[in-house]
């Protein structure tokens, strides 16, 4: 019986730091995408085209490109995911860890939207 215990006990530990993983892994991503946005080459000014222009200029969703509606949509899930994470940070070191990281990150996007918004890249028609 103890040793289908562990196999649950294993298996649960598993599944925490995948998705631990994960979420750490798009936090990442999002903060690296937030910090070129802030290079002209790369994002672009109000009269030329940045790089992520030429590669998915193409692919746009309400006007907007895709890696802007990515920002918006999983900083939103992680804004969400602060809330169980508070709960579990009282006695977890990588909960707290988690916890710090989210608020980075959410601080990173309020940074992002600062920048569209003062650098003349949203263009209303």
């Amino acid at each position: 019986m103890s040793l289908n215990g562990e196999k649950k006990s294993v298996s649960n530990n598993l599944a925490k730091v995948g998705l631990q993983g994960l979420l750490r892994a798009v936090i990442f991503g999002n903060l690296l995408l937030i910090a070129l946005s802030w290079w002209p080459w790369f994002e672009g000014t109000a009269v030329k085209p940045g790089e992520i222009d030429r590669l998915l200029g193409s692919f746009r969703l309400g006007g907007f490109r895709v890696d802007c509606i990515w920002l918006v949509l999983s900083t939103f899930v992680i804004f969400l995911a602060v809330f169980p994470l508070l709960v579990k940070a009282r006695g977890d070191l990588s909960a707290k860890i988690n916890v710090a990281l989210c608020v980075i990150e959410i601080l990173g996007f309020c940074s992002f939207i600062y920048r569209i918004l003062t650098a003349g890249l949203l263009d209303f028609g």
